[in-house]
């Protein structure tokens, strides 16, 4: 089995305790069997999971975040798809991480990283819930208060800005 990558790509995972996998947004090049190594602090999980043609690999929960792994993934006849290695970056995500069925439903919550500085803010999550409540700096707003949302986009109404890594947590 060839240990060597031709290419690494960094990649972010949201985790989350509710979440039933975790999507890594790697499709499967064909249908069949794969083996995949996680290495994490010297150590490796092997894993070994149905891919489906052009569906994206889906692992069981079993990363912790934030973390950094690396992630390898071989084909029936051990050979490196895509030829590439992977580095993920986890990132803890409550309720709902991958847009996977969280369980409950409900009240799902994200934890968010700001990548802007600004009034206003888009992140898929936004666009797939209704938020009620951001918190920020230990800070609840309330929306058609404090912010109005469109779609995927959060705008603040209060003169508040976001900042390039500030942590929110979206309720929705």
């Amino acid at each position: 089995m060839c240990n060597d990558c031709l290419s690494t790509t960094c990649i972010d995972l949201y985790v989350s305790p509710c979440d039933e996998g975790i999507d890594i947004g790697i499709p499967a090049p064909e249908t069949g069997d794969y083996t995949i190594y996680l290495d994490f602090n010297g150590s490796s999980k092997v894993l070994s999971i149905q891919g489906t043609e052009d569906d994206n690999f889906i692992l069981p929960n079993v990363m912790i975040a934030p973390a950094i792994y690396g992630i390898k993934i071989y084909n029936e006849t051990n050979e490196l798809v895509n030829d590439t290695c992977y580095k993920a970056h986890t990132k803890l995500a409550l309720g709902v991480g991958n847009n996977l069925n969280p369980n409950p439903s409900v009240g799902a919550k994200k934890i968010i990283v700001v990548d802007v500085d600004g009034d206003s803010f888009t992140n898929s999550f936004f666009g797939l819930h209704n938020i009620i409540e951001i918190v920020t700096s230990n800070q609840a707003y309330l929306i058609d208060v404090d912010f109005t949302q469109s779609g995927s986009t959060i705008t603040w109404v209060n003169g508040n800005l976001f900042y390039n890594g500030q942590t929110i947590l979206a309720q929705s």
